[in-house]
């Protein structure tokens, strides 16, 4: 830039625009020369540097100072002032540049106070308590030599006594440092120097005054004395202040608890803090206290002991007047010994003497001025003292020895004998002592009876002289009676015999035998038994009893009743079958009305095919077919056992043979009556459906009234038990020896486990008609359509004999068919289409049995053949033995 490029006219060398070029530092003490030295660039308006074009400096605020204020741009444009010194005040200082047009250029310094060269202080002269702050902090105020305040000066304080915090502290914005000065803890003056730099140190007066008191302390504490003297040294209080400084002309006042005193009671304290005074003991005996106050201090308490003085009172202690003998008649006996001022004195040694003993003796006053001894009283009743002894003095208790509670008891009046209900002759009585022989009176005896039927009055007795009695009323019941007597823990028994009144009822015995039934001319299996008692039900014995029946014997007609009151005898029913009856009197108390008893001679009945009895349904019953007299075939016997069935629970029956190796057991059922081989309407023989071996059973559905089934068997006879239970009536593929009679109502189920008619589902169930019995079967579902078919032997072959499909309408099935020979027949319950089922019902109903003459010719039974696999029936040849038959 050191010249203008070729062809540069004058008009370039305009000036257009000044910028700063150097500027000296924002700021600076005062008054110093500014550095750098400001300067600025001029420039044309292409923006080249204009040489030798004169720039003027100002100064316009801070009445600082220019050398060299006007100059010429050189050839780089530049412009510097020769020199720009700051003013003397600290603030804002600002020089100007301008040059032609162009904007002038402005440059601002500020300006800072300069080193602390003056120092001023403040709040001196203060004064306060030693130990205390003064109430104002002292301060000073750094100026430079211009009078500027200065800020951050480090400013140290040293006291000559005392502490000063903080000890360095530094200047504020306005020149300020200051610190809390306090007080030494002697009294007078004190001094204190500031010190900034180098400069001469700034010295504080302050005055430290004397402090109030703050402690009080005691000397010759804990002392003790006789009750009403001087303590042997006086009481000595010391007052000082916060620092252990002793403080004179302070009043403490000084006050005694009780009736103690103290002289003076206001001292004042001397120059070594202290003041002392006399301390005279209260009258009462034990812990006695002075409070010393000094002003609002807390006090200070001194304590001391009182001590009793001798002994010169021996009073005794309320103690009861009268007490059992040989024991004592209060926890003790108790004496208080004094001094003259009524202070209990312990360690004095009281004598107690007397009737009876007392322990201990002597004994010693405890602190509380009490001797106490246990006085046992003499073991006779009567009057007793005991007198307690302490020098000269004494102290006497009497005490009034009564009896002690009752211990022994004798009787009179025992083992007497009367009749129940009645009052024996001469009354109980008793005698009560304690365990010293002494009578015991009064005495509250109560008399009690064992029984309940039994009195006594009165029952409660209070003695005199020791003797109390009652009478005595006998319980109803005959037997040894007892009744007590008790009196504190004395007790007695007494002991009588009631003996019963004369007969007054005659009852039967618990199991009289009365109303029962046998078989003509046979015993009862129960005698008759009777009971003779008296008015209150007592069995009396020795009482004749005769026996007198209407028919047939009695043995022994008579006898006389045993000790319980009972007497018996057999009856033998008269041969004729009818009803009898037997008088039971006591001849010698006629007055007793006799008892009549009733039996039963029943006619044997001679048919051994009787109904043996009643096979309920849940229940069993058992049997014997090797005593059986009723025959079923040759080498056959058979029991029969009624069922009743009510129409609505189907009934699972079983045959079991109490040994299964015994015999082969074989059961039939009939309606209403036996009839042989003939009429068989439900029949098994080897239950193998149910365990394989070769017990009997079979299910039944339907049936209203009784039905009778037959325990029979094949090769052998013994015991058997033959049941009934309930059965949900399910027709599953499980089992084939299901029956159904007449007044079937059931609801079933076709599922693909069931039997097969054909191909279909289908269930099966047996039933028998007789010869010109009609039976209608009704099959309704809205599952399936249903299908019905009957099938029965024709020709020896089972053949079906009727079916019905949709012939009640709909898919409902309905068939009806007369039989026209009385066998068992197979009732195929099914559907019309393969693998076709659900659920349906099934009614069964059978008209009345036409009558049908017996069979007299031997019989074989057909065999039943499902549809598929087989099935095995018992059936009889000529002989009636038993043949297994196996049908394909």
């Amino acid at each position: 830039l050191a010249s203008f490029p070729a062809g540069v006219t004058d008009a370039t060398k305009t000036a257009a625009t000044m910028a700063v070029n150097t500027a000296p530092a924002p700021s600076a003490p005062v008054p110093t020369l500014a550095s750098p030295v400001p300067s600025v660039v001029v420039r044309n308006n292409g923006g080249h540097p204009v040489q030798g074009v004169p720039v003027t400096f100002a100064v316009t605020s801070g009445n600082g100072t220019v050398t060299g204020a006007t100059a010429q741009t050189d050839k780089d444009g530049i412009a510097a002032v020769g020199g720009w010194t700051y003013g003397t005040l600290v603030g804002a200082n600002q020089l100007t540049a301008k040059v032609g047009t162009a904007a002038q250029v402005v440059f601002n310094v500020t300006t800072t106070a300069g080193a602390a060269a003056q120092v001023a202080k403040v709040n001196d002269g203060q004064s306060a308590e030693i130990g205390k702050a003064l109430p104002q902090p002292v301060a000073v105020v750094a100026k430079d030599a211009y009078g500027n305040v200065v800020a951050g000066a480090s400013v140290s304080f040293k006291p000559s006594a005392g502490s000063v915090s903080p000890t360095t502290a530094q200047t504020d914005a306005s020149g300020r440092a200051q610190a809390t000065w306090t007080m030494g803890t002697t009294p007078g003056a004190e001094a204190l120097d500031a010190v900034i730099g180098n400069l001469p140190a700034v010295a504080f007066a302050a005055t430290a005054m004397p402090a109030a008191p703050s402690t009080v302390t005691k000397s010759n504490d804990g002392q003790n004395g006789v009750v009403g003297t001087v303590l042997a040294n006086p009481l000595v209080v010391t007052v000082k202040d916060s620092y252990g400084n002793p403080v004179s002309g302070v009043t403490v006042q000084l006050v005694a608890s009780g009736n103690g005193s103290v002289n003076p009671a206001s001292p004042m304290t001397d120059a070594s803090g202290q003041a002392s005074a006399q301390w005279t003991l209260p009258t009462v005996a034990g812990s006695a206290t002075v409070s010393a106050t000094v002003g609002s201090l807390p006090a200070v308490t001194f304590s001391a002991t009182a001590r009793a003085g001798a002994p010169a009172k021996l009073i005794a202690s309320s103690y009861p007047t009268s007490g059992t003998v040989n024991t004592a008649a209060g926890d003790s006996v108790r004496v208080y010994v004094t001094d003259s001022y009524d202070n209990a004195l312990s360690g004095v040694s009281v004598a107690f003497s007397g009737s009876g003993t007392a322990s201990p003796t002597p004994a010693l006053t405890q602190n509380n001025g009490v001797a106490a001894a246990r006085w046992v009283l003499p073991k006779l009743a009567g009057p007793a003292s005991l007198t307690a002894t302490v020098g000269s003095m004494t102290a006497t208790f009497n005490v009034t020895a009564v009896p002690g509670p009752a211990a022994t008891m004798s009787i009179t009046g025992t083992d007497q004998s009367g009749t129940v209900g009645t009052t024996l002759a001469d009354s109980v009585a008793v005698v009560v002592k304690d365990a010293y022989g002494n009578l015991v009176s009064p005495q509250y005896v109560r008399f009690a009876t064992a029984s309940a039927s039994g009195s006594v009055a009165p029952d409660s007795v209070l003695t005199n002289a020791g003797f109390a009695s009652a009478h005595w009323t006998l319980p109803t019941i005959a037997d040894t009676a007892y009744l007590t007597a008790s009196a504190g823990s004395a007790n007695a028994t007494f002991r009588a015999f009631a003996n019963p009144d004369v007969p007054a009822v005659l009852i039967k015995g618990s199991v009289s035998g009365d109303g029962q039934t046998a078989n003509a001319g046979s015993t009862l299996p129960q005698q008759i038994s009777v009971v003779v008692r008296d008015k209150y039900q007592n069995a009396l014995s020795n009482v004749q009893v005769s026996f007198a029946p209407n028919g047939g014997t009695a043995s022994p007609a008579s006898m006389a009743t045993r000790l319980d009151g009972s007497a018996s005898t057999s009856w033998t029913l008269p041969s004729t079958g009818g009803s009898y009856a037997m008088t039971v009197s006591l001849p010698s108390a006629p007055s007793v009305a006799p008892l009549t008893f009733t039996a039963t001679a029943t006619a044997v009945n001679t048919d051994p095919c009787a109904v043996k009895g009643t096979v309920s349904l849940g229940g069993s019953v058992s049997g014997d077919l090797s005593t059986s007299g009723c025959a079923f075939g040759p080498s056959m016997k058979i029991d029969l056992w009624a069922l009743n069935l009510n129409g609505s629970t189907p009934v699972d029956v079983r045959l079991q043979a109490s040994n299964p190796l015994s015999y082969d057991t074989y059961m039939t059922m009939y309606r209403g009556s036996y009839s042989g081989q003939t009429g068989v309407i439900a029949e098994n023989d080897d239950n193998n459906y149910y365990d394989g071996s070769s017990n009997s059973g079979f299910h039944v559905l339907g049936g209203t009234g009784q039905f009778l089934v037959g325990a029979t068997q094949y090769a052998g006879a013994g015991p058997y038990s033959l049941s009934v239970s309930s059965w949900n009536g399910s027709l599953d593929g499980s089992v084939l020896d299901y029956y159904a009679v007449s007044g079937t109502n059931t609801m079933q189920r076709l599922e693909s486990s069931d039997y097969r008619l054909g191909t279909r589902w289908s269930d099966r169930v047996m039933i028998y008609l007789k010869a010109g019995e009609t039976i209608t079967v009704g099959m309704s579902s809205t599952d399936f359509d249903t299908y019905l078919e009957l099938q029965g032997n024709v020709g020896g072959t089972i053949t079906p004999v009727a079916s019905d499909d949709n012939g009640g309408g709909g898919t409902n099935s309905r068939m009806v068919f007369t039989a026209s020979t009385s066998d068992i027949y197979f009732l195929w319950a099914s559907a019309s289409h393969d693998n076709s089922g659900g659920a349906y019902n099934l009614t069964i109903d059978v008209s009345a049995p036409a009558a049908v003459s017996a069979r007299t010719s031997t019989t074989t039974s057909t065999t039943a053949l499902p549809a598929s696999g087989t099935y095995q029936r018992k059936v009889m040849d000529a002989l009636n033995q038993g043949i297994k038959l196996t049908t394909p």
